[in-house]
């Protein structure tokens, strides 16, 4: 009875716009790696998709309150998975943080995981916060400074992408919590500045492998050509 009466409750619409997508995006990868080396990468992405409607129909079941509750543990364990990554990962793309899956030998982005926790704790804040605007120093700055640690730290395995995608995380859950037109202004201040910032650590990263690989070519007397 639980079970049918969540079922009710369910928004078909989603669902279908979820597989609707779902076919675009796969038939796409598919014209655009048939016949090439890629071939066989949407059979991938099938893969993912059907696991996350998996993960999506349990979640469906859980009664969000109590996933509320745990948010702030949520985010400190996925947290913890992100620091650990950095050691026992593998590096992908030139970015670090990506696991494998022994039994079924899938590869996934732990950050791409954390944008969840992300969620779940930047609400678990918004559900606690007791004024109809959000305050600076009790709910503005909190919540940009949960998203700035995982920002630095995916920032460090070299993972763009997935680090911008935090702050827009930040920043749409700000203006659902009625944020105020000076503390947007100074969000948006540390918000360009922690992407500033971030880009310049991925670029001294980058000389230092540089360095290292150049230093490591000249002590085994490898010939190092450098064009400038």
């Amino acid at each position: 009875m639980f079970i049918f009466d969540r079922l009710k409750r369910f928004d078909f619409v989603i669902l279908f716009i979820l597989l609707l997508f779902m076919g675009i995006s796969v038939a796409v990868l598919y014209s655009a790696t048939v016949n090439t080396a890629y071939h066989g990468y949407h059979l991938q992405m099938l893969k993912y998709y059907i696991l996350g409607f998996f993960v999506m129909a349990a979640v469906s079941l859980i009664n969000y309150r109590i996933v509320l509750k745990l948010a702030p543990y949520i985010y400190l364990l996925g947290l913890g998975l992100l620091v650990i990554v950095n050691f026992i990962g593998n590096t992908y793309y030139n970015a670090t943080g990506w696991m494998t899956i022994p039994v079924v030998g899938m590869s996934f982005q732990l950050a791409e995981f954390f944008k969840l926790p992300l969620v779940l704790f930047l609400g678990y804040i918004l559900s606690r916060k007791q004024r109809p605007k959000l305050r600076f120093w009790l709910d503005v700055l909190p919540m940009c400074f949960v998203t700035f640690i995982p920002f630095v730290i995916v920032m460090v395995q070299n993972d763009l992408g997935n680090a911008l995608s935090y702050l827009v995380i930040l920043v749409g859950m700000l203006w659902i919590g009625n944020i105020k037109y000076t503390h947007a202004f100074i969000a948006t201040v540390l918000l360009v500045g922690s992407v500033i910032g971030g880009l310049g650590l991925i670029r001294r990263i980058m000389m230092r492998l540089i360095n290292i690989s150049l230093r490591s070519a000249a002590n085994t007397g490898s010939i190092v050509l450098i064009l400038g």
